[in-house]
Parts: C-alpha cells; sequence; structure tokens
C-alpha cells in the first residue's frame, strides 16, 4: 500500500514506486527505514534481499546506525553491493554519532571506492560540515579514491539545535550550503545536492558542474519535473514496518514544514 512519502512496507512496493518514477524519468533511491533495531544482521539481510531485484539503474540508502556501526557486517554489505554495481548512499546521523558515522564512511569510502560505490552525505548546518567536506576532500585525492557526495541541510535541527554544533540562523546554513556548491563546482565525481530549497536548486543549476538532484518522496514534484528534463534527478524511495516508520516521518515534517503548510492550504 502506498503511503504518502513512504512507499509502503515490503521491497514489492518500494520496486513498484520506483518503477513509477522511472516512468516520469527520475532515478530511485531505496531507502529501508527501520533505523533502530538490536540485531543488525536482519537489517544486512533485508538489504542482499533487495539486491536480488535491482540492478545498476538503482541505489540504495544506509543508515550506519541501523547496522549497530558493525564495521565488519557493512564492507561485506558493500562488497556485494559492489558485484552489481550498486552504488550505496549513506545518510547522516546525529550529532551523538556523528564522530562514528565520520570515522566508518571515510574508511569504507578508503576501501571501496576505486571506482564510485559510495556516496557520503555532508549536513550543512553543522558548523563543522564544510570544514569536514574539505578535509574529506583532500584525503580521497590523495588517495585516489572516486569523490561521492550528497549535500543536505540536515535531519535532526527539532532535537538538536541547542546543542551549539548546528548553526541556529537559517541564513548561515543557507549559506554554508551554497558556499558547498561552489566549492564543489571544480571536483570531479558524482555531487548531489539532495535540497528543497529554490535558492539552493537555481544555484546548483547556476555552477559549471554537472550537479545531479535529489528530493524526498511527494516532495517538490513539480519543480522537479521540470529540472528531470535536463539534469538528473533522483527521488528518495522510503520502505518499511509501518510501526517502524515514525522516527523518519518526524524528521520529514520539521525538515520541511514550510512546504508542508503551503501544501495543505
Amino acid at each position: 500500500m502506498y503511503m504518502l512519502f513512504v512507499a509502503g512496507n515490503s521491497i514489492r512496493s518500494a520496486l513498484n514506486v520506483s518503477k513509477q518514477q522511472i516512468l516520469y524519468n527520475r532515478k530511485p533511491i531505496i531507502n529501508y527505514i527501520k533505523e533502530v533495531t538490536n540485531n543488525e544482521r536482519k537489517i544486512y539481510d533485508e538489504y542482499l534481499n533487495l539486491l536480488n531485484y535491482i540492478n545498476s539503474d538503482y541505489k540504495v540508502a544506509i543508515k550506519l546506525s541501523a547496522f549497530n556501526f558493525n564495521e565488519k557486517l557493512l564492507n561485506l554489505l558493500v562488497t556485494e553491493y559492489k558485484s552489481k554495481n550498486v552504488d550505496i548512499l549513506i545518510d547522516a546521523e546525529n550529532s551523538s554519532n556523528n564522530s562514528k558515522y565520520q570515522e566508518i564512511s571515510n574508511r569504507l569510502i578508503l576501501n571501496h571506492n576505486d571506482k564510485l560505490n559510495l556516496i557520503k552525505t555532508y549536513q550543512m548546518y553543522r558548523k563543522d560540515s564544510f570544514l569536514q567536506l574539505q578535509h574529506d576532500m583532500n584525503i580521497f585525492k590523495q588517495n585516489n579514491k572516486k569523490i561521492g557526495v550528497k549535500l543536505v541541510r540536515g535531519a535532526y535541527w527539532n532535537s538538536e539545535r541547542n546543542n551549539n554544533q548546528l548553526f541556529t540562523n537559517k541564513k548561515d546554513t543557507d549559506y554554508n550550503y551554497n558556499n558547498a556548491i561552489k566549492f564543489l563546482d571544480d571536483i570531479k565525481g558524482f555531487k548531489l545536492l539532495a535540497t528543497h530549497n529554490y535558492e539552493s536548486i537555481n544555484y546548483g543549476l547556476s555552477q559549471k558542474s554537472d550537479y545531479k538532484f535529489a528530493h524526498l518522496l511527494d516532495m517538490n514534484t513539480n519543480i522537479y519535473n521540470n529540472i528531470s528534463k535536463k539534469r538528473d534527478v533522483y527521488v528518495y524511495i522510503p520502505y518499511g514496518p509501518y510501526y517502524s516508520m515514525i522516527p523518519y516521518l518526524m524528521r520529514r515534517l520539521y525538515e520541511n514544514i514550510d512546504m508542508i503548510k503551503y501544501m495543505i492550504r
């Protein structure tokens, strides 16, 4: 069953929605959204099962915390996905897990990105994000690793806005995001702007680099219909057990509250 913002609760439902998106010139990113688990092996098995049904026309998104940061298991998963040339986007974590995220995602990239296999996410509402982006680009370049970057504004504002690690002024976040676009313009690689912000979308389109774009299922569909005529547009296709979707959906609500207000007026 298809729900607003969510494809359903099974691989089949995610694939059905993905096929619809492909017809509209979108490239699917399938995202299993059972984020909290005491059994990372079940998450691993779910992604292995998903791999049986997809090819390099698809990408998938994972959260390291869903695997309890089990690096051995993550390396095994990446190896399986590499065998079918299916890229993995490593989605961002909350501040308490940010250090683990940075360390493990970078080790995975250094281990696996002789070809593009992994795409790392940068939350530009973090005060340290631009320095982290610069640092990573230098490290990956020095080690001859392929660059895969996804820029987002951030996913945990409501719960972390008082931790002194985030920009509290939206203008500062917007500047940091667009400054990252400018910085990446001369860097070769896969560069994905995951944003619903019109200014950043237009700024990305104005650059000489062939930026790719991403949006959440059912968000900003009209504007991305136009962009997909000239640029690659990806769409997140989340699925999973209905009882476990609340954290995901609540973050989407807080991230896009102004847009949702507009949609329901």
